[in-house]
């Protein structure tokens, strides 16, 4: 099922995105890296349209799962769907969640993605036995 990543803030706290079906039906939240450029706070994935390839990956060397990445971007690998909290965990992945909220980290409330482990099973459900779909990357 090809999907949409429409953004709607970006910020210290990340860049966060409302994952949208091929119908415009919001499915999930997420959010990446924000890094500072003099543009503001910028992603790894600029707007465009990317193809999302299956397979299986590793984010720490040890453990695998099965994901999708973002392929095609330019100066850039490795760009992956995954589980995850805030922004810090993303390194320039997408990390989804079912929700944005607030979570405690390390003392201080950060804006954040909730519940993501449902929310990221949930994405690869919806995908079913897809091998690639499309991706459009648009800012709000």
């Amino acid at each position: 099922m090809d999907m949409t990543l429409q953004r709607f803030e970006q910020g210290p706290n990340g860049i966060f995105s409302n994952l949208l079906d091929d119908q415009g039906r919001k499915v999930d939240v997420t959010v990446t890296h924000a890094y500072v450029s003099d543009a503001g706070w910028q992603p790894k994935v600029p707007p465009g349209r990317y193809l999302c390839v299956r397979g299986t990956h590793s984010l720490d060397g040890v453990h695998h799962f099965d994901t999708f990445e973002i392929t095609g971007v330019e100066g850039h690998k490795g760009i992956l769907f995954h589980q995850g909290n805030v922004e810090e965990e993303s390194k320039g992945c997408e990390l989804i969640g079912g929700h944005v909220g607030t979570l405690l980290t390390h003392g201080t409330e950060e804006e954040a993605v909730l519940d993501s482990a449902e929310a990221f099973k949930y994405f690869m459900r919806l995908q079913g036995d897809a091998t690639e779909f499309w991706l459009t990357v648009t800012e709000d």
